[in-house]
C-alpha cells in the first residue's frame, strides 16, 4: 500500500513519536510511506525512515528541510499543507493517515482521493479550552468540527471512542513503544546517592507540571537530599535548588532519562484513562511511577493520585520512600503491563483496518 500522513510538522510530542514509529514500521512491512509537513518544521527528534516532503507556502515540495521564516504563522502552514498535498495527488495514495484535528482540513481541501483514516490520540478541543486567546478559541472550534468529516476514525485508547458524542464509535490501536530501547535498569541495592524524582516538564496547564514543581519544594523542605531533574523545562529553572534540566534527544536519551531516577512524576490533568506516553515508558524501564489515572496505570503498578494537588504527590512519594518491598512489586507489575505495546502487534492492527 501507498500511504501518506499530513502533519503541521515534527515535534518531541508523544503523537510525533507514534507517526515516526508507525511509518517506520509500515516501511518495514513493505508499504511505501511519505509524510507531508510544511516546511517550518523542524528535523524530525524521532527518525523515521518514511520519506519526508516539506511543502513551502507556494506548494512548492522539498525533499530535505527548508528553513522559511514567512511560513511561521498557521495559516501560511495550513496554506502550504494544501498547496503540497495537491501536489502530491498524482501519487495516487491508497491511505491518507490524519493524526491532528487540523491536518484533516488540508486532506479535504486538497481533494486527494484514496481511503480517509483519523488517528485520534487526543480530543482535542479540550486542550484548547484550556489556554487563553482568540487563536485558541478558534482551534478549538475546528478541532471539534474535525470529527465530522467523512474519515474512518482510529482511536488510541477506549476512552475516546465516542467520546462526548464528537468522536465515533472506532477502534483501538493503542500507541506503540519500542521495548528494545525502553528496556529495565538493573536493580540496585539502595546505596548513599541521592534520590531523584523527575518529570517531564511542559508549560500546558493540561499537563499539571506546576503541580509537581510546587510539590517538591515540600518533599525538600522534608528530605533535603532529594534531588529533581526537569527534562525540556526552561533553562533557567536549573537555577532552583536541587532541581537539575536536560534536554535528551531522542529515544535511547529519554530511556536514560527515566532509568537515572527513582520516581518518575506524572501530574497530567485531562483525559484520564488515555495512554500516555512517559506512563509506559516509565514501566518499561522499571523507574517507579507516581500518576494521575492514564492507561495502563493501576494501583498495582503505580502509586495514583488525584489530579490538581501538589499533596497528593507528597503523600505518595512519602508512601513509595517507606515501602521498599511495595515499590519492586509495582514495578515488576508494571513491566508486565507495557508488553501489549509492541510496534509489531500495533502496525498490523493498523493495517487490518486499512484492509478492511
Amino acid at each position: 500500500m501507498k500511504i501518506l500522513l499530513p502533519i503541521l510538522g515534527f515535534g518531541k510530542g508523544g503523537g510525533n513519536k507514534v507517526l515516526s514509529s508507525l511509518a517506520s514500521e509500515f516501511v518495514r512491512m513493505g508499504h511505501e510511506v511519505h509524510f507531508l509537513s510544511p516546511t517550518q518544521s523542524e528535523e524530525p527528534y524521532f527518525p523515521t525512515t518514511a520519506k519526508i516532503f516539506y511543502a513551502s507556502v507556494s506548494g512548492k515540495l522539498y525533499t530535505t528541510l527548508i528553513k522559511s521564516k514567512a511560513i511561521s504563522d498557521f495559516p501560511r502552514a495550513m496554506t502550504a499543507l494544501v498547496l503540497g498535498a495537491r501536489r502530491l495527488r498524482h501519487e495516487n495514495y491508497d491511505i491518507i493517515l490524519a493524526n491532528h484535528s487540523l491536518t484533516v482540513y488540508p486532506v479535504v481541501l486538497s481533494q486527494m482521493k484514496g481511503k480517509r483514516f483519523y488517528y485520534v490520540q487526543a480530543y482535542e478541543p479540550e486542550y484548547y479550552e484550556l489556554l487563553p486567546g482568540l487563536k485558541n478559541r478558534i482551534f478549538k472550534l475546528l478541532s471539534k468540527i474535525s470529527y465530522s468529516f467523512n474519515f474512518k476514525q482510529v482511536v488510541n485508547s477506549a476512552l475516546y471512542s465516542g467520546y462526548k458524542n464528537c468522536i465515533q464509535i472506532a477502534p483501538v490501536v493503542l500507541p506503540g513503544m519500542d521495548l528494545e530501547e525502553f528496556y529495565p535498569m538493573e536493580i540496585q541495592a539502595s546505596g548513599s546517592k541521592p534520590l531523584r524524582i523527575g518529570t517531564i516538564w511542559r508549560p500546558e496547564p493540561t499537563k499539571g507540571s506546576i503541580y509537581v514543581t510546587d510539590a517538591y519544594k515540600e518533599i525538600r523542605r522534608q528530605h533535603p537530599d532529594v534531588e529533581m531533574v526537569l527534562a525540556f523545562a526552561y533553562p533557567e529553572m536549573s537555577e532552583l535548588p536541587g532541581i537539575t534540566v536536560v534536554q535528551p534527544h531522542g529515544s535511547e536519551a529519554l530511556a536514560n532519562f527515566y532509568r537515572g531516577l527513582d520516581v518518575y512524576i506524572c501530574a497530567g490533568v485531562v483525559q484520564h484513562g488515555s495512554v500516555h506516553y512517559p506512563v509506559i515508558e516509565c514501566m518499561a524501564v522499571g523507574t517507579s511511577l507516581i500518576t494521575t489515572h492514564y492507561y495502563p496505570a493501576s494501583y498495582d503498578n503505580a502509586y495514583l493520585i488525584e489530579p490538581g494537588s501538589a499533596t497528593a504527590i507528597v503523600d505518595a512519594f512519602n508512601i513509595w520512600l517507606a515501602d521498599e518491598k511495595s515499590r519492586r512489586t509495582k514495578i515488576e507489575k508494571g513491566l508486565e503491563s507495557v508488553k501489549q505495546f509492541s510496534w509489531n502487534a500495533v502496525s498490523e492492527k493498523f493495517l487490518n483496518i486499512f484492509s478492511e
